[in-house]
């Protein structure tokens, strides 16, 4: 394995490890999810989309491509 593979390893590990503690401690606006919720003003429910919501479903749309195409 190549050093780059070790550090994406250790980076999910981490993630792993906070999002863990965010769900046993069961505080709200611990999870990741829930950051996003609030960045995003998902929760809020404005009166029409903002920005922030279209930035982050195109965001989401490209890395589904991504991931999924290769590109």
């Amino acid at each position: 394995m190549t050093v780059w593979t070790w550090l994406w390893l250790i980076w999910l590990a981490f993630f792993a490890v906070i999002e863990g503690f965010a769900i046993v401690r069961k505080d709200p606006n611990d999870t990741l999810s829930e950051h996003v919720w609030k960045w995003f003003q998902i929760r809020d429910k404005p009166q029409q989309w903002t920005w922030r919501r279209i930035v982050l479903a195109l965001f989401l749309l490209w890395l589904l491509i991504h991931f999924v195409a290769g590109f």
